[in-house]
């Protein structure tokens, strides 16, 4: 900042932006030296002179309109993106799983608002197969920088489809989310812990519904039937468990040769000792 410059100033969110001319800065270091003497240039002001928090001036003055333009892009696709938590969680897991870092990844911010900035539109069409136009066109949807943002339901749409394409990746991960939360309700009840509160059981409902909803993301067909390869991996999984202690059996009785030919068995491949 130099003095003389005309910057735009806004005392609270809720105000409009408006002139000051920026006279000197305090000296000194550390946040509460970071303040600006201004000159108020609205003629109502009388030339008012105020000391202020340099955040509060946001740009400057003929940067103004450029500035205000962009707040209104922001408002609009965050009024478009505000969800739940089951499918906010949903599709962030979804997507971090099936897509490279960067290729679109949300914007943070508040909870229960999710838009989604995408790094490469070209590379993220061809990975799930929507055409660049319908990942681009949503009206809330603009460029800033080499980024596009784009509202919620866009990248909802791209985590259906890639789950669709990609339903054990997406099983394998509900399932092992599934396990984890049960284990962690299981030893929170077995220390006898007190409720945990409204606010936490709201969210452990959040995660059950996007266990349900990735299930039904991949389709019934594909969850029955890795419910069906999960089963058959638990079942060989004992039998296993069954040879290796009928050989350990023989092994004490001294039978060495035989307890060695059963652990062969269930490494077929594995060269000879």
């Amino acid at each position: 900042m130099e003095p003389g410059e005309i910057w735009a100033y806004r005392k609270t969110g809720k105000h409009p932006l408006e002139p000051v001319r920026f006279l000197k800065h305090r000296r000194g270091t550390g946040r509460k030296y970071e303040y600006s003497l201004v000159r108020f240039e609205d003629p109502d002001a009388k030339g008012l002179e105020e000391w202020v928090p340099d955040g509060r001036l946001k740009c400057q003055w003929a940067d103004a309109e450029a500035f205000s333009a962009r707040e209104r892009r922001w408002a609009a696709v965050k009024s478009a993106s505000i969800v739940s938590d089951d499918i906010d969680w949903a599709v962030g897991v979804t997507l971090d799983s099936l897509t490279p870092m960067g290729m679109i990844d949300g914007c943070g911010g508040r909870t229960g608002i999710s838009p989604y900035k995408i790094g490469d539109v070209s590379a993220l069409s061809r990975l799930c197969g929507i055409p660049e136009d319908d990942l681009t066109s949503p009206p809330t949807a603009f460029k800033e920088g080499e980024r596009f943002i784009v509202p919620f339901e866009t990248a909802a749409r791209v985590a259906r489809t890639l789950a669709a394409q990609h339903p054990e990746v997406v099983l394998r991960a509900v399932e092992r989310e599934e396990r984890d939360f049960e284990e962690r309700q299981y030893e929170w009840r077995q220390h006898g812990s007190p409720p945990r509160g409204r606010k936490f059981e709201a969210w452990d409902e959040a995660l059950r519904r996007s266990f349900q909803m990735r299930r039904d993301w991949v389709g019934k067909h594909h969850d029955v039937l890795w419910r069906e390869v999960l089963i058959a991996r638990i079942e060989v999984q004992r039998m296993r468990e069954l040879v290796e202690s009928a050989a350990n059996m023989l092994q004490a009785n001294g039978h060495m040769a035989s307890a060695a030919r059963l652990r062969r068995s269930l490494n077929p491949n594995a060269k000879p000792e």
